[in-house]
């Protein structure tokens, strides 16, 4: 099996050599990371919703449960 830790020293090297990722850099991927979690929040909550009430609205009804 590959060990890991040699990509993850070499990283490490490349970080120092290169003084780290550029704050513009880090700013826009937290920026874009937001965005994302929030379509997903959006579409999580609101499209199951979304198309319940459009079922609702088309008229079909569930059957009630037998007891």
């Amino acid at each position: 099996m590959y060990d890991f830790n040699v990509f993850d020293e070499l990283e490490q090297k490349q970080i120092e050599e290169n003084g780290g990722v550029p704050e513009d850099v880090h700013e826009s991927l937290k920026d874009s990371i937001r965005i994302f979690g929030l379509i997903g929040n959006c579409i999580e909550l609101f499209i199951p919703k979304f198309f319940g009430t459009f079922n609702a609205l088309l008229g079909d009804e569930r059957p009630e449960s037998q007891e």
